[in-house]
């Protein structure tokens, strides 16, 4: 952060995080069920530790099922740089921001189960009957990327009990992705190549105060939201059709109250949602074999109101609570588009009822509510306790 003067400040900031994890799944066959419906994994065991098959092994054992461990790893690297001037009644600030990120996914032999190696990696560079053991690579093996870079421009006007904003920005999203097991090293379809959606947000709001104590307040936005990466290409390298990027329009109305021992806001907001994609994983319940689906084209349609305040009984003493209430319900049915694991390249197309059902993934009914001490036992020693109870309701999954 550089201040070179009351009226103008400079703000940089670098971000950096690299990940490594995964976990087990199962093989893409069925295993073998006790009567009771548990898998019979001491049946899995003892038939792998004895499969001597000759094709491929005289003297070690070929597991016919295993479990698999799937790995992600990424780095992420991103910026913004912003300076903020002012002048009179005015503030300007205006920016630039950008991000890469590049990721790994792949699936690795897990727990043999018995066995001594493994045949059928998917891999179509590599030999079909080449004996692989844990830690081999099967299955899919592919990395993708994203990048970006925006600028941004916002204006603050602040003039006796009116204060006015308006907020612009641009941004341009890529995405591309290598496959590296469906594909051979001179296949042209083993690299997507960039495909970018530019973006935009226009966001602008008004504040009037009263007085000391109370305020009103309107912002009104319309956003562009590019495609998750997820939503752009299946996981055989093909660009889903006609995808959009996510229309978003929104307004609220709210009303704050700041007083000696109260504080309470309350707004009532209204969010059209159009062309949303999400990207989902479909299990079937007996075999556990895996479809990925790519829905996109949905509308939505979120409205409600919501509060929060909080009473200081004393300095140290206050109450606090918020709520919130909501319908969000879909207004269309769209279709999908699924894929099994085992066969990337075959498109399953589906029809998603949604339309008149509420949106799941969190509640529309919240609640919460609770006290707060802080007491100074003596200079530099404090004791905090804040109870709280939550409510949620009307939570669809």
């Amino acid at each position: 952060i550089w201040q070179s003067s009351k009226q103008f400040v400079i703000s940089n900031t670098l971000y950096l995080s690299y990940g490594n994890g995964g976990g087990t799944v199962p093989p893409w066959s069925e295993f073998s069920r006790t009567e009771s419906g548990l898998i019979d994994f001491d049946k899995e065991y003892d038939f792998n530790s004895t499969n001597i098959d000759s094709t491929y092994s005289l003297e070690q054992s070929r597991s016919d099922k295993a479990l698999r461990f799937t790995k992600h790893i990424h780095s992420w690297i991103a910026f913004l740089s912003s300076a903020k001037y002012k002048f009179n009644n005015v503030d300007l600030i205006f920016g630039i921001d950008g991000k890469y990120y590049s990721a790994e996914n792949f699936s690795t032999l897990g727990n043999l189960l018995g066995g001594d190696y493994f045949i059928g990696s998917g891999d179509v560079n590599q030999d079909p009957n080449q004996l692989l053991f844990e830690g081999d690579k099967v299955d899919y093996d592919a990395d993708s990327f994203t990048r970006s870079l925006g600028i941004f421009f916002q204006i603050e006007h602040h003039k006796d009990a009116v204060n006015t904003y308006l907020n612009l920005s641009f941004a341009i999203t890529g995405y591309n992705r290598i496959d590296h097991f469906n594909y051979t090293l001179s296949d042209s379809r083993r690299e997507t190549g960039w495909k970018s959606y530019p973006t935009f947000t226009v966001k602008a709001g008004f504040n009037y105060n009263f007085d000391e104590n109370n305020n009103a307040y309107l912002n009104i936005g319309n956003y562009s939201k590019a495609p998750l990466s997820m939503n752009v290409y299946s996981y055989s390298n093909k660009p889903y059709s006609d995808v959009k990027n996510e229309k978003v329009i929104s307004a609220e109305l709210g009303y704050g109250f700041n007083g000696k021992n109260t504080t309470l806001k309350l707004n009532a907001f209204i969010t059209w949602w159009k062309d949303k994609a999400f990207n989902f994983t479909y299990y079937e319940p007996n075999s556990f074999q895996a479809y990925q689906f790519n829905i996109y084209g949905a509308e939505a349609l979120h409205q409600g109101i919501e509060g929060e305040g909080q009473y200081r009984l004393s300095r140290n003493i206050s109450i606090d609570g918020m709520f919130s209430v909501s319908i969000d319900r879909w207004l269309n049915d769209v279709v999908g588009y699924g894929h099994h694991e085992a066969l990337p390249g075959v498109e399953v197309p589906v029809n998603a009822e949604i339309g008149g059902l509420y949106v799941g993934g969190y509640p529309m009914w919240k609640m919460n509510y609770g006290l707060n001490l802080n007491h100074e036992i003596f200079n530099g020693l404090s004791f905090y306790l804040s109870p709280n109870i939550s409510f949620n309701g009307m939570h669809y999954p």
